[in-house]
């Protein structure tokens, strides 16, 4: 069974009159302290998980370095250690 489900935003609509309409109060306006927290909020987030990602992967080449250097020592405990 499929069922369809729309979005419908009255803010926009040119059949409600804001000033009057009841709905008007509860619609958010883009560039309201609460908008604008949220997406301060957003840009911290995606900077965080963007350092972090990187931060993984240059991890992960170490990794990968230091068991390259473990598999190729050939038993040398010098080249083993380092």
């Amino acid at each position: 069974m499929m069922s369809l489900v729309f979005a419908v935003d009255n803010s926009t609509s040119p059949f409600i009159d804001p000033t009057t309409s009841a709905e008007a109060n509860n619609v958010n306006v883009i560039g309201t302290p609460t908008q604008q927290k949220d997406a301060a909020i957003n840009v911290v987030k995606s900077f965080v998980n963007w350092v972090l990602g990187i931060l993984a992967f240059i991890a992960l080449i170490i990794v990968i370095y230091g068991g390259f250097l473990m598999v190729t020592s050939a038993g040398e405990d010098d080249s083993y250690n380092k």
